[in-house]
């Protein structure tokens, strides 16, 4: 996880943590999903990575509302290179992150 943290840019005093995704092929060859909590527990980023082809390693750091922070890179000054529309969340996706977000 250290490499991760390193990778990523974590600050000292974040927690980085793995979530684990459901298919066991996704833990080898990726997507991963990581999550950043402040020192308070607070969600503050959630990390997308995977490897590429050529050996590299390319991820996307996203608020805790969706919104693209960073991508690896790529300069933060340049716009977002545009992608294909995401499906909506189910309503019990948007119920689970209002909850991890302290909502009702």
């Amino acid at each position: 996880m250290l490499k991760f943290k390193e990778l990523f840019g974590v600050p000292i005093g974040h927690a980085l943590r793995w979530v684990k995704p459901q298919e066991e092929a996704r833990v080898i060859f990726g997507p991963w999903e990581h999550e950043e909590y402040d020192c308070n527990g607070g969600l503050v980023a959630v990390y997308e990575s995977w490897t590429r082809k050529d050996s590299g390693f390319r991820f996307v750091k996203y608020s805790p509302y969706g919104w693209v922070l960073s991508i690896s890179g790529r300069s933060p000054r340049l716009l977002p290179l545009r992608a294909a529309p995401c499906p909506l969340a189910s309503t019990s996706q948007r119920i689970m992150l209002r909850k991890h977000m302290g909502g009702r």
